[in-house]
């Protein structure tokens, strides 16, 4: 996936009065003077090969607006982009450190479970400091991309960016006059993207973790579902050289006869739908980390071209004979006893040992009452700054009483789901244990009214097919949970502990 970020600008507001989207759509290259549209239009209408822009700003309705204008600009273009307006919490867009917050927060919300393969950043709308931080994140280790710059005297209205220095930048751990130049907002979102470490388990794994980060071997972390495996990833990644792309794959959610193109990459007409040549993740990840998530899941073909990508370091697209060298690290995760699949028969032997040089476990909430307190209050601060028109604002000593109470078997995941699903369901801003029982019991009732239905269905019809009816009952939730948020679907996403693209693949099964 390729994305642009960046702000947007007054210019481009204005844009939306000078030029009405559905008029006729002249490219750049064909005006001798700069079209009105915007510098962000101008970049999205003219960058080839673009898949999605992440657009910040702070001006609220405002820029609702000018994405509804932009989305129908595109479509009137013939533009295939998809677009994600991340509204930041208001601030100073003079503070360097507001907005550097506010940019690496955006970008790691975007990110999380999507593979990444290159990134792009416009330089120009918004402010000097935006423009400043803007090439400042864009040369971070972490989130590194492409520069562009707005240019009025060219025809595609912008031009590559090129610095008279090599920047390598890193994550300063606490800046000069870092805490002193932070708004309480930006305050709330640090505390709540830091990893929270307390328990003595957890202290252990991120240890553990950061010794990891200085070698080469590759990492298996096991932990039930929720505990928090991809975030210790990005904890490696974070505090390793690798100067590419962390790229997260989850095994379990590709298609088995797909997960081939995806790892290795195939030849344009390799197979049906091959229209283009397309890198695999352990390519695009470049000297960065690749994440399998669910790694138990992947089919014995698959695993043993993996396992030779490993010994070689090299990879071969599918319909190709040349060998591609191998640059990436590989960080693996699963919530399966994989010795067990190993005398089973479903998972090789060879592999496990090349996964396994690193083994890292992280236990369940339940068993650290430590990070769970810490996280109920950083999790519910971050909800309630994020989502203002929730009616729960304030967390009574009775409801953490009782979160503090619940085992949370769904782990960390689970619990972020119910403080969501809480603050939208609450009576009042004063959030009491009565609205915790709500919250922790709407979940099960929505699957114990489909449950009886499903299973009378099957009996009736002797239908014991296992694949169709779990597609029947997640369908279900997800209809239910869309009808409990007004058929918001970012809120029936956060109320079901899933993401946006998840819940939209489950309708389309529909």
């Amino acid at each position: 996936m390729k994305v642009l970020y960046t702000w947007i600008g007054n210019k481009d507001l204005h844009a939306i009065e000078q030029y009405p989207a559905h008029g006729e759509i002249v490219p750049n290259s064909q005006q001798e003077r700069p079209s009105g549209r915007g510098p962000v239009a101008d970049v999205l209408l003219n960058l080839d090969n673009l898949d999605c822009s992440v657009l910040l700003s702070d001006f609220g309705d405002k820029a609702k607006q000018y994405c509804d204008w932009l989305k129908a600009l595109l479509t009137k273009a013939g533009k295939r982009i998809e677009l994600h307006n991340s509204m930041v919490n208001q601030g100073d867009p003079t503070s360097f450190t507001w907005v550097y917050d506010a940019m690496r927060r955006s970008i790691d919300a975007f990110e999380r479970g999507r593979s990444v393969t290159e990134r792009f950043y416009l330089v120009g709308p918004g402010t000097p400091t935006m423009a400043a931080c803007t090439i400042i994140v864009a040369r971070l280790n972490a989130c590194s991309g492409t520069l562009l710059q707005t240019d009025v005297k060219s025809r595609s209205g912008f031009r590559p960016l090129e610095l008279p220095v090599a920047l390598n930048l890193e994550d300063a751990p606490d800046p000069a006059g870092y805490a002193a130049d932070r708004s309480p907002d930006a305050q709330v979102q640090k505390a709540a993207s830091a990893p929270i470490v307390l328990s003595a388990s957890t202290k252990r794994a991120f240890e553990l973790a950061q010794r990891a980060a200085r070698s080469q071997w590759p990492v298996l972390i096991l932990g039930n579902t929720g505990t928090g495996k991809e975030e210790l990833a990005r904890y490696i990644y974070r505090n390793s050289n690798c100067k590419g792309a962390f790229v997260p794959v989850n095994c379990g959610a590709i298609p088995s006869e797909m997960i081939e193109a995806e790892l290795f990459g195939y030849r344009k007409g390799a197979f049906t739908g091959a229209v283009r040549d397309h890198q695999g993740v352990f390519e695009a990840a470049g000297d960065g980390v690749v994440f399998l998530d669910e790694v138990g899941e992947l089919p014995l073909q698959a695993q043993t071209r993996f396992l030779r990508v490993l010994q070689e370091r090299k990879v071969v697209r599918l319909g190709e004979h040349e060998e591609h060298e191998l640059k990436c690290r590989i960080v693996a995760a699963t919530h399966r006893n994989l010795w067990q699949a190993v005398r089973e028969g479903s998972f090789r032997a060879d592999l496990y040992y090349r996964l396994a040089g690193l083994i890292i476990t992280l236990d369940d909430l339940a068993q650290r009452p430590e990070d769970l307190q810490a996280m109920i209050e950083s999790f519910w601060q971050e909800i309630v700054a994020e989502n203002p028109g929730f009616p729960g604002r304030v967390l009574s000593n009775a409801a953490r009483e009782q979160l503090l109470r619940h085992p949370w078997p769904g782990n960390v995941r689970q619990l972020k789901a119910t403080l969501v699903r809480l603050a939208f369901l609450a009576k009042g801003p004063q959030v009491g244990a009565d609205d915790v029982a709500l919250a922790l019991d709407t979940a099960v009732t929505m699957g114990a009214r489909l449950a009886p239905q499903m299973c009378s269905a099957s009996l009736d019809t002797d239908d014991f097919d296992f694949k169709t009816n779990t597609r029947r009952y997640q369908l279900g939730l997800v209809r239910r949970a869309l009808d409990a948020a007004g058929g918001n679907k970012s809120r029936a996403a956060r109320m079901l502990g899933l993401s946006v693209q998840h819940l939209n693949r489950l309708l389309k099964q529909s």
